[in-house]
């Protein structure tokens, strides 16, 4: 199940969209140690497969989110956007505090 992530080995989420998955990953052994992030997708009855880079370097903490049109997010500050399932990726700028966290909402 885990082959394809090279030395990710510390999943921050999840996410599934019409049978694709999308896991956020980094190197990091625990949430509190800092390593850079990449976003793998898997379709189904395929392997895992990194997406492009991220054009920032992301760490803790982070959430990633699928949309049902195909638009994938992952932030935790900066904020990037992929409108092509992760085959490239955009920095939103959104001003947002610097003490600024991100949490689930249900």
């Amino acid at each position: 199940m885990s082959e394809g992530f090279g030395q990710s080995n510390y999943c921050w989420d999840v996410q599934s969209r019409n049978g694709t998955l999308f896991a956020l990953m980094s190197a990091a052994f625990g949430p509190w140690e800092k390593n850079r992030a990449s976003i793998y997708r898997r379709e189904p009855g395929g392997v895992w497969q990194q997406t492009a880079a991220l054009p920032v370097d992301m760490v803790n903490p982070m959430r990633l989110h699928v949309q049902p049109s195909g638009t994938v997010y992952a932030c935790n500050k900066p904020i990037v956007r992929s409108l092509d399932n992760g085959d490239t990726w955009e920095v939103l700028q959104t001003d947002l505090p610097d003490n600024t966290t991100f949490q689930w909402l249900s």
